[in-house]
């Protein structure tokens, strides 16, 4: 549900008027995808280590 609110903030024309956004462009994209890989391996890496 949330990302259906998110592409609609950025891609819905009324939406973008009233919010001031604007569609996200490919490079963009690529780094909301890869950034968070890292952070939630590294956050799963913390927690294994703090169970043993």
């Amino acid at each position: 549900m949330e990302i259906v609110l998110l592409l609609c903030i950025s891609y819905v024309p009324v939406f973008q008027s009233f919010l001031g956004t604007e569609p996200l462009n490919a490079h963009d994209w690529i780094r909301l995808v890869c950034i968070p890989i890292p952070l939630i391996l590294i956050d799963e890496l913390r927690k294994e280590s703090k169970n043993k």
